[in-house]
């Protein structure tokens, strides 16, 4: 097993706590991503490619979910992830597994789940400078699972009506949006994300409702910061207690 370095714990509000390293944190769009999935209390929730657990953690954290399934490939990732499932007592709530997708989704109910989240890896392999380290290649690039496996696999998992929720960089969005329609995923909500007014926007987040009639519609673009160059006041309140 690969050695991580600069372990730490960072709280994130609430009396809740996650482990992280120089090569498994976490950035603005996961928590972003965590608030815009919006799982109701009941619901069968999955995570593919958890990374350390930041979305499951603040689920948690915020009683938002009562369980919560949650894939990581990366066994590094999932040992920090684990140590913070104990710190948190998790244990009841969150159920990891360390595996690929491709080949763990069989061990999973198919046309069960309410919601599927992903944050994908952003770029194709063909795509960009592929980084030396094993960690963030795996994570930034298509070399693991595809955006392909990624709907594929998640229409299999969910039940009629169910939510699949990802983001993913503003150059992919006509991927994503055939990707869905090809796996009977309807894309339904979009919200671009900018990081300020005179900026372009960078990335998105969607859901897509499978076996829903086509009909999309945009949310208000999210912008990071305000005029005044500090987090916009919307951002603040997605940050929470994790920033106080």
């Amino acid at each position: 097993m690969r050695e991580l370095t600069n372990q730490r714990k960072e709280s994130l509000g609430n009396n809740t706590f996650i482990f992280i390293s120089k090569e498994y944190s976490f950035t603005t769009d996961s928590l972003l991503l965590s608030e815009f999935s919006s799982p109701k209390i009941n619901e069968k929730v999955l995570e593919i490619g958890s990374g350390c657990g930041i979305i499951p953690l603040t689920w948690c954290r915020d009683n938002l979910v009562k369980n919560v399934d949650a894939v990581e490939i990366q066994e590094e990732a999932c040992n920090l992830f684990r140590k913070s499932i104990l710190e948190n007592r998790y244990e009841k709530k969150i159920n990891l597994v360390n595996g690929d997708i491709k080949v763990v989704y069989k061990e999973f109910i198919s046309n069960s789940y309410d919601l599927v989240v992903c944050n994908p890896p952003y770029k194709t392999i063909s795509s960009g400078i592929m980084s030396g380290s094993e960690f963030r290649k795996v994570a930034r690039h298509e070399c693991s699972c595809s955006l392909d496996d990624i709907v594929g696999i998640s229409s299999k998992l969910l039940k009629y009506g169910g939510i699949l929720s990802m983001c993913n960089r503003i150059e992919r969005l006509c991927d994503v949006i055939c990707s869905m329609r090809e796996n009977n995923i309807e894309p339904k909500i979009i919200r671009i994300v900018q990081q300020r007014r005179n900026k372009p926007p960078k990335f998105f987040l969607i859901k897509g409702k499978k076996g829903a009639k086509p009909g999309i519609s945009f949310m208000p673009i999210l912008f990071i910061e305000g005029e005044d160059g500090h987090y916009s006041k919307e951002i603040r309140k997605i940050y929470g207690s994790f920033k106080n």
